[in-house]
């Protein structure tokens, strides 16, 4: 196997699994665990994808919602971080609270910490918080997951990759 197969064996099983759990619904579970774990596996698949886009020079560049991030694949690697290291700072909310985990479905303020609206604008979307960083489910990990397998389509023989349901 050449190092190039050995990459994309790589990247198919990461958009593999983020789609599975994508497909599942996890966001819609009443279990906070199922959520939890469900978004872990997205988030952390997801980036890895992303940043090997980035090293292709095949960036994916989202801007919409992305906060001080320059795009929607720094803010998937900075929330990825966050998830993954629980002494991060990145899960500062304040100086006095974190937040570790919290989801909004739906338009809807979850609390106020110090400047801080934990809220989902959208009616349409999910929110998900550590620290000050929000991501949305559909207008950031679900569409980043679509463009990366139309970026990586060129690269599948048969075009393996289409949507998330």
């Amino acid at each position: 196997m050449t190092e190039d197969e050995r990459l994309f064996s790589f990247v198919d099983t990461c958009l593999y699994q983020a789609k599975q759990v994508l497909d599942a619904g996890f966001w819609r579970n009443d279990e906070a665990w199922v959520r939890h774990g469900g978004f872990l596996v997205v988030i952390t698949n997801l980036s890895d994808v992303l940043m090997t886009l980035h090293r292709l020079k095949r960036r994916i560049s989202i801007t919409e919602d992305v906060g001080h991030h320059e795009d929607v694949t720094h803010l998937i690697k900075e929330v990825r971080n966050a998830a993954c290291h629980m002494g991060s700072p990145l899960r500062r909310a304040t100086d006095n609270a974190s937040i570790s985990f919290a989801t909004i479905v739906g338009r809807g303020t979850l609390m106020c910490v110090g400047d801080l609206n934990i809220e989902n604008p959208y009616e349409d979307d999910v929110a998900f918080y550590y620290g000050r960083l929000r991501v949305f489910l559909f207008r950031h990990l679900i569409r980043a997951w679509q463009l990366s397998a139309e970026e990586l389509a060129d690269f599948r023989p048969n075009g393996y990759w289409l949507s998330v349901r």
